[in-house]
């Protein structure tokens, strides 16, 4: 069995992706998180927070935190920038 292209409407050309469209659309989405002050602790207090949490909990362990802490330096703000994304990505497709 082999798998067909869905039918498409018309025969719109692909536009080029530009620059200009680009920063456009980056410009468009940094206002939008400028204005949700719960999107900027998001990215910018939580991954503090739970660094010094995680250094506090493994305070008893020696050398557990610095074993780990720099690879989480990497994970956290990985982490907090995908939920951003996805929490955009749904606000866009919501308020049209």
């Amino acid at each position: 069995m082999t798998a067909t292209a869905p039918p498409t409407t018309g025969n719109a050309p692909a536009r080029p992706l530009t620059p200009s469209r680009t920063t456009a659309t980056a410009a468009r989405v940094l206002r939008q998180l400028i204005h949700d002050p719960r999107t900027i602790a998001l990215l910018v207090i939580v991954p503090v927070v739970l660094i010094t949490l995680l250094r506090y909990v493994f305070d008893g362990a020696a050398g557990t935190f610095d074993a780990i802490g720099a690879s989480l330096l990497g994970i956290f703000p990985l982490i907090t920038m995908f939920l951003v994304t996805s929490i955009a990505t749904l606000r866009e497709r919501t308020s049209g």
